[in-house]
């Protein structure tokens, strides 16, 4: 389970800490705490993605995804600026996609969003 990198980057760490007390080698062991801090920022990414519903077209052929993140964006209609709405935007090699988290059920947000507009890089 995904719970488990969290424990797993944290067991490392301390190891690397124990084994640079020690003075023995601690370059495989830093590698490797880079590759576990990296991991969980992956998956939380790939999650993120995968809950994506809209969207028409390969998802993969858009590259890989560099970021992602909730944002405030307003559009501009002639010279007035409409009221900022929370969307989710993932930043793809090839394309910017622009989604809305799905609907609250009894004040509780649903995990996913829905496809509204992209943009090509």
């Amino acid at each position: 389970p995904v719970q488990r990198i969290m424990k797993y980057q944290l067991l490392l760490k301390d190891f690397l800490k124990y084994y640079s007390k020690a003075g023995r080698n601690v370059e495989e062991l830093q590698k490797a705490v880079e590759v576990m801090c990296f991991v969980p920022k992956r998956c939380n990414d790939m999650m993120n993605v995968s809950r994506l519903q809209g969207f028409e077209g390969k998802i993969t052929a858009q590259g890989k995804l560099l970021q992602q993140d909730t944002f405030s964006v307003s559009e501009q209609d002639g010279s007035i600026l409409s009221k900022a709405r929370e969307r989710r935007v993932f930043l793809f090699e090839q394309l910017v996609i622009f989604s809305e988290p799905l609907e609250k059920k009894k004040g509780i947000p649903l995990p996913g969003y829905t496809f509204k507009n992209s943009i090509k890089v």
